[in-house]
């Protein structure tokens, strides 16, 4: 790869991540980092180079003008967004999730000289939190039921709308669907779920199977795409098979807690009266602990060469959760 990389959300938790994993590989001056203004302290507790900050509006063309001339940016690696369900107005969605991906897309086909890849960071969830059938695979329709979810579906159509037209069609769009994520100085779900379990509070609906997704699965899956030169524009699920989280919980207790504990099982029946809320916030919250989907992996697994294992990454952070829940 002779181009730079510009990076977006590297004040997140998955763009910090994924920076870190990748910038072995590479030398400090192949990166390019695009942060909202009032990030700026984080460019600087990072000691970050090539930083440029953008205003509250996210279409300074000017700015992205500027960017692509300095710099010959081959691939393009968008992170930020608004990450989960919140409260926040459909507007912030819309105007975050979707416009910015958009006109940086644009701004990047546009005035990037060497513009060879788009990389863009969606979500599983654009299948929907409830399952409505055992099997999924990125040729199933997404069934996307709540902001965030939505915002994604749609910043993917206006992007593969944008990298389809003829001007375009030399630059390839590559959709990386994450499952749940977990990682080094993750503070989500897990730790989330170790700390209820060490209380004694925690309630699994059901025994269903479930799934996640390491950050350095992504960084890998990300890695493939950048060394690849083969790839035409791809949509992956990039998730690790499904296992029980039960029994995943009563195993891994010993280790995270110095003591294996037995999560509470209640009928699957009991969870049923928090839909009736018709909220996109509970149902997100409540699939995980009820029960999830399986993906088909072999896409990605032809992707890196190499079989993916359920959870395979978790031993490297036994140390942080144990710090996290002790």
């Amino acid at each position: 790869m002779k181009g730079k990389i510009l990076l977006t959300g590297v004040n997140g938790f998955l763009g910090r991540n994924i920076y870190s994993l990748l910038r072995p590989a590479f030398n400090e001056d192949d990166f390019v980092f695009l942060l909202r203004s009032h990030r700026k302290d984080i460019a600087e507790e990072m000691k970050l180079k090539n930083v440029y900050l953008l205003s509250s509006s996210l279409d300074d063309m000017d700015l992205y003008k500027r960017i692509f001339k300095e710099h010959d940016v081959e691939t393009v690696i968008h992170c930020a967004a608004i990450p989960k369900e919140t409260r926040m107005k459909w507007q912030e969605y819309e105007h975050v999730n979707i416009k910015w991906p958009k006109v940086l897309a644009d701004s990047f086909c546009r005035f990037s000289k060497k513009a060879k890849r788009f990389i863009f960071i969606s979500s599983i969830g654009v299948y929907g939190t409830s399952p409505y059938k055992p099997y999924i695979s990125e040729q199933d329709r997404p069934m996307p039921d709540g902001k965030y979810h939505l915002s994604k579906k749609l910043a993917e159509d206006a992007l593969i709308s944008i990298f389809s037209k003829e001007n375009n069609e030399d630059i390839n769009l590559f959709v990386l669907r994450l499952n749940t994520l977990y990682g080094k100085d993750d503070k989500g779900v897990l730790w989330k779920m170790f700390c209820l379990l060490k209380k004694r509070i925690l309630p699994i609906w059901g025994e269903l199977e479930t799934s996640f997704c390491s950050v350095d699965l992504v960084a890998e899956a990300i890695f493939a795409l950048l060394s690849s030169k083969n790839n035409r524009g791809v949509v992956l699920n990039v998730s690790e098979p499904s296992f029980n989280l039960i029994d995943f919980l009563e195993r891994e207790s010993q280790f995270i807690l110095y003591q294996k504990i037995k999560p509470i099982k209640l009928p699957r029946w009991s969870a049923r009266p928090l839909f009736l809320f018709n909220s996109a916030w509970i149902s997100n919250k409540v699939a995980l602990l009820s029960g999830d989907k399986s993906y088909d992996i072999s896409k990605l697994e032809s992707l890196i060469n190499r079989k993916v294992k359920p959870m395979e990454m978790f031993p490297k952070y036994r140390q942080y959760y144990r710090g996290c829940v002790s």
